[in-house]
């Protein structure tokens, strides 16, 4: 009970004593029950330390064997850099009527002109394009392999660096593909990936655990699961 007194008495510092007396006498509860609830939430969180927290951690030891037995995971697909220009269609491929179609082919066709004559394809993007890239100059990013539509993918993996594509009819009008970089398929290095690995590793036996935890206190005949926030009291609801 010692050390529930000492985080009872840390509570009301943190919260100044008159304000945290005066919450709890607004809440309904005596100190006695507030120390008693404090003492559950307190058990529970040393359990939860001890059967759940602790043993869901891992060391480099265990990460460097994962990423060893699981190198497949982390092969890395070619990818490109792209940027865009196009000119917009509203309605679906096929059902476009004649007239916006031929409006958007004249527009992208000026721009491949443009081009050609040795003008900036950012510079173009960026005051003629039809979509949100054009804030970026065109800039899409870093695409991989299976990440792009199927309209655009044969064509990103096929231009030389450096170079652009001819105009050609997707389902959202005339497009324009730029290639500004190029890299093959590669393992990614275990320092690359350990902080992530580590993240997703852990939460994901934290929470087999956790449910494993759940599971056994269930079988218990007379086994009361309290939540944490159960022993605040209404202003001292976020104290550990």
């Amino acid at each position: 009970m010692t050390e529930v007194r000492a985080e009872f008495a840390r509570l009301r510092r943190k919260y100044g004593a008159a304000d945290f007396d005066r919450s709890l006498q607004t809440s309904g509860l005596t100190r006695q029950q507030y120390l008693r609830n404090l003492q559950r939430r307190m058990t529970l969180q040393k359990l939860t330390r001890q059967k759940i927290d602790l043993p869901s951690r891992l060391g480099p030891q265990a990460l460097r064997a994962y990423y060893n037995r699981n190198l497949q995971k982390f092969q890395r697909p070619e990818q490109v850099r792209l940027r865009l220009i196009l000119a917009a269609v509203e309605s679906a491929q096929g059902s476009a009527k004649p007239e916006e179609d031929r409006k958007a082919k004249e527009k992208i066709d000026k721009i491949y002109q443009e081009l050609k004559s040795g003008k900036d394809f950012a510079a173009l993007a960026q005051q003629f394009s039809d979509d949100f890239y054009r804030m970026k100059g065109g800039d899409v990013g870093w695409m991989h392999k299976g990440s792009l539509d199927p309209d655009f993918e044969p064509l990103a993996f096929k231009i030389p660096v450096g170079q652009y594509s001819q105009p050609f009819r997707t389902q959202y009008g005339y497009n324009i593909l730029k290639v500004e970089a190029r890299e093959p398929s590669r393992l990614l290095r275990f320092e690359e990936v350990r902080v992530t690995l580590k993240g997703e590793l852990e939460a994901k036996k934290f929470e087999e655990l956790r449910q494993a935890w759940m599971a056994h206190l269930k079988k218990g005949a007379q086994i009361e699961i309290v939540e944490a926030s159960a022993a605040s009291a209404p202003q001292a609801q976020t104290a550990h």
